[in-house]
C-alpha cells in the first residue's frame, strides 16, 4: 500500500492513469468483437452464395394462357357509311340573258323574294332595235324577190302549156292529113296530084310538130329554171323572215324576267355594266322543296339503291336525324371527279332546314339477316388466311379457317368455317395454338 493510501489521502494523477489504461483495453476488445461478427456474417453470406451456386433453385412456371370466349350466335348485321353534303333547293335557276348587252336597270337585290314573271333587269334595246329594222328591210326585199320568182314560174308554166297545146293541134292536123293521103291513094292514078299534095302537107305538119315538141322541151326547161330561182328566193326569204323574227324576239328579251318564284341568291349584274351569256346574271332559289345532295365512292355506289331509307343529320338544326329516301343516283361522276352524286328527299322537314346547310347522310351499304356472328376481334390473319381459335371438347384449342362477310366494327359475319353454338376465343387468341393450355376467364 502506497503512502497516500496509508495516510488516507487520494492521488488524482495515479487514478487517471489507471482509468485510461482500463478504457483502452475495453475499447480494443469491442473492436475485436465487431470485426469477428462482421467476418462471421461475411463468411455465412459467402457460404450461402456458394451453396446457391452448387445447388441452384429450380423455378416452376405456369404456361397456361388466360382467354375469354364467346359463342357463335345468329343475328342480323348491317354496315353504314357516312357521306357529307349539303341541302340544296330542288328548283334553282341560273338566269342567263338570251342576248348580251348593257344593263339599263336592275330591279332586284340579293335576298329579294320574286314571283315568276317579275322583271329582274333590263338590257339597253338600242342595238337590237337597229338589228330588227335591218332584218325587216331584208325580209321585205326577199319577199319581193320571191314574188317575182313566183311570177316567172307561172309564166314559164303558161309557155309550156301553150307549147303543149300547139303539139296537140298539130297532131290533129297530122291525123287529117293522113286521112287525105289514104283517100287520094284510093282514087288511083287519077288522084296522083291530090295524093302528092296531101303527102306534102303531111310532111310539113310533121316538121312543124318536131319544132313544136322542141318548143315544149324548151318550155319545160324554162319551168325548171324558174322553179329553181323561186326555191332560192324562197329560201332567202325564209332566212330573212327568221332573222326578222329573232330580232323582234331580241327586243322582248331585253327585259329579263324571273322563270320561277323564289329568293334571289345571287346577283352579278350591275346597272350600266355589261351582261353576257358566259355567266349567270341572277340566281333564283325556290325553297318550296329542298333536298340533300351528297356523293358516294365507286366502291359503294352499287350498294345503295333508289328508295333506300337514309338518316340525314343537320347538326346546325338538330342532333336528331331527319328521315330521307334516296331519289336519284347519277350513274356517272361529273367530269374530273371520281364520286357519284346522290339526291335524297326529306320525309320530314322542319322550318329550320335551309339550302346551303351541311348534312351527314348515313346510308346502309350492307345488310345480312340471320347471319352467324362473332366479335370482330376474334378473326386473325395468318399466312394470308382468315382464321379463328375455337374450343372443342375439353376446351381443346382448334384453329379453323373461315370466310367472313359484313363487319360492323363490333361483330363480323361468318359465311363459312364455324357454326352457331361453337365457342371462339375473343381475347388471348393471338398467343395460342392447338397445343396451348388455356384457362377461360370472365
Amino acid at each position: 500500500m502506497d503512502n497516500s493510501t496509508r495516510n488516507g489521502t487520494h492521488n488524482p494523477v495515479r487514478d487517471t492513469e489507471n482509468g485510461s489504461s482500463g478504457g483502452k483495453r475495453t475499447h480494443a476488445r469491442a473492436v475485436i468483437i465487431v470485426v469477428i461478427v462482421i467476418a462471421a456474417l461475411a463468411a455465412l453470406a459467402g457460404l450461402r452464395v456458394f451453396d446457391r451456386y452448387l445447388n441452384p433453385e429450380v423455378e416452376t412456371t405456369d404456361d397456361t394462357i388466360n382467354v375469354t370466349v364467346a359463342e357463335v350466335a345468329l343475328g342480323d348485321i348491317e354496315v353504314t357509311s357516312v357521306h357529307t353534303g349539303k341541302i340544296t333547293a330542288e328548283d334553282e335557276v341560273n338566269v342567263v340573258p338570251k342576248i348580251p348587252g348593257k344593263a339599263l336597270s336592275v330591279k332586284v337585290e340579293l335576298g329579294d323574294k320574286v314571283n315568276k314573271g317579275d322583271t329582274l333587269f333590263v338590257i339597253d334595246p338600242s342595238d337590237v332595235e337597229t338589228q330588227d329594222e335591218q332584218a325587216r328591210i331584208q325580209r321585205d326585199a326577199a319577199s319581193k324577190a320571191r314574188s317575182s320568182a313566183s311570177g316567172a314560174v307561172n309564166d314559164a308554166k303558161k309557155a309550156r302549156k301553150d307549147a303543149e297545146k300547139v303539139v296537140k293541134d298539130i297532131d290533129k292536123q297530122i291525123k287529117e292529113a293522113k286521112k287525105a293521103v289514104r283517100e287520094a291513094e284510093k282514087i288511083g292514078p287519077a288522084g296522083a296530084a291530090a295524093l302528092a299534095q296531101a303527102q306534102a302537107v303531111l310532111q310539113q305538119l310533121e316538121q312543124s310538130k318536131a319544132q313544136a315538141e322542141a318548143g315544149v322541151a324548151q318550155a319545160k326547161a324554162g319551168v325548171k329554171q324558174a322553179q329553181s330561182a323561186y326555191d332560192q328566193a324562197d329560201a332567202q326569204y325564209r332566212i330573212a323572215d327568221v332573222g326578222a323574227g329573232a330580232a323582234g324576239d331580241a327586243i322582248k328579251d331585253t327585259e329579263v324576267t324571273a322563270p320561277i318564284s323564289g329568293y334571289v341568291t345571287g346577283v352579278t349584274v350591275q346597272k350600266g355594266g355589261m351582261v353576257s351569256q358566259a355567266m349567270p346574271a341572277v340566281v333564283i332559289t325556290s325553297t318550296d322543296r329542298i333536298q340533300a345532295a351528297t356523293t358516294v365512292a365507286e366502291n359503294l355506289v352499287d350498294k345503295i339503291n333508289v328508295g333506300d331509307s337514309v338518316e340525314v343529320y343537320v347538326r346546325a338544326v338538330s342532333d336528331e336525324p331527319y328521315r330521307g329516301v334516296v331519289r336519284q343516283i347519277v350513274p356517272a361522276p361529273p367530269t374530273g371527279q371520281t364520286t357519284y352524286p346522290v339526291i335524297i328527299d326529306f320525309e320530314n322537314i322542319s322550318e329550320g332546314l335551309k339550302p346551303g346547310m351541311l348534312v351527314e347522310a348515313v346510308m346502309v351499304t350492307g345488310r345480312s339477316e340471320g347471319a352467324c356472328l362473332i366479335p370482330s376481334d376474334s378473326v386473325m390473319i395468318r399466312d394470308g388466311k382468315e382464321i379463328v381459335a375455337t374450343l372443342g371438347e375439353g376446351d381443346k384449342v382448334e384453329i379453323k379457317e373461315v370466310t367472313t362477310g359484313i363487319d360492323d366494327g363490333e361483330n363480323i359475319e361468318i359465311v363459312s368455317g364455324v357454326s352457331p353454338g361453337e365457342r371462339v376465343v375473343t381475347e388471348g387468341q393471338h398467343y395460342i395454338d392447338e397445343d396451348s393450355k388455356i384457362r377461360i376467364v370472365e
